[in-house]
């Protein structure tokens, strides 16, 4: 580049570089124009090269010597610790086991610069916000053990990286089998199918009644976020209790012990009730869905008892107040 600024630079390179970038020269002019330095557009234009490259569909091989590195590395590995591998060794998946002998999957990227660059390691372990009301549902959180080594500030290798997530799923023993215990003896309405970085359960009550929680993954056995959903009728007793007795929580319990004693009752499990009997017919009890998404009110009749939407969708005319359905219960 010439010139004394760089709006006025003049970018050169060879004949691929300009195929690549042309009819791109009204972006790379104000590109230019609004970078501050050099490196700053050094970044611009990276980014705008690889956006180029990824719409013109044109894939670039990397050395030799990197398939010679990543081959020893995962030969170093074990292969019988991958479950999937792409055709540019770029991208696979490692089984690690945790102490309960649970398998993780861990799915790794590399860039073609590597090793100078770190891998990219993804794993479906809980990635616990501040804000309590928020939950983690996404089967892959922030990359874990991306950065470069602390000690020595160079980047990472497989199985530093392999090691950094191994740690992370030992942190998170306790809050699985906490969840474990939940899982096996309650009925879980929501999720149907809970991955390991799911921190919600909603738990099924009797009545046509069910209580939604958020557990802090970093201390499961404390007292979790709840939500009672159902009539009022059936829910502000269990409410009332929970309120009064919280002070007996007990963090050497495991949770499902602390509800029982703070609600005062068993919770129902499917050893002790069938599925019939948690009132199926009903949204509450999470068969009935609408738009993929189980309805958390229901007729505060005690006479009644049904889902509102149920109800009001098939059997009374009804209105919709400030996206709300409003109607008439006719049940005596």
């Amino acid at each position: 580049m010439n010139g004394p600024s760089l709006e006025t630079s003049v970018l050169e390179g060879s004949n691929e570089l300009k195929a690549l970038l042309t009819g791109q020269e009204h972006v790379l002019k104000q590109r230019l124009a609004q970078s501050k330095d050099l490196a700053t557009f050094l970044v611009e234009l990276r980014t705008l090269l690889e956006k180029q490259v990824e719409s013109k569909g044109i894939h670039y091989q990397p050395p030799v010597e990197f398939y010679e590195r990543v081959l020893m590395e995962l030969q170093e590995l074990g292969w019988s610790q991958l479950t999937d591998i792409d055709k540019t060794l770029t991208k696979f998946g490692v089984k690690i086991n945790d102490a309960k002998g649970r398998e993780h999957i861990v799915r790794v990227k590399l860039n073609f610069d590597y090793p100078l660059s770190s891998p990219i390691c993804e794993a479906d372990i809980p990635n616990f916000n501040t804000n309590r009301s928020s939950d983690s549902r996404n089967l892959f959180n922030k990359p874990v053990g991306s950065d470069s080594n602390i000690t020595t500030g160079k980047p990472l290798r497989i199985a530093e990286s392999l090691n950094a997530i191994r740690k992370s799923i030992e942190s998170f023993q306790e809050f699985w089998n906490v969840m474990h215990d939940l899982d096996s003896h309650c009925w879980i309405l929501e999720p149907e199918h809970p991955s390991y970085s799911a921190t919600h359960r909603r738990i099924g009550l009797a009545n046509r009644s069910s209580l939604q929680i958020t557990v802090d993954p970093h201390r499961p056995r404390g007292v979790p976020e709840c939500s009672f959903m159902g009539s009022d009728a059936i829910i502000a007793p269990l409410r009332d209790e929970f309120n009064k007795n919280l002070h007996q929580w007990n963090v050497r319990n495991m949770l499902r012990a602390n509800l029982e004693s703070v609600l005062k009752i068993t919770l129902p499990s499917p050893k002790s009730m069938k599925r019939e009997e948690m009132s199926l017919e009903c949204g509450i009890c999470y068969t009935f869905r609408l738009e993929n998404s189980i309805p958390d009110r229901i007729c505060d009749n005690v006479k009644c008892g049904i889902c509102y939407t149920f109800r009001l969708e098939n059997s009374i005319p009804d209105r919709i107040c400030d996206n709300v359905k409003c109607g008439i219960c006719y049940t005596f």
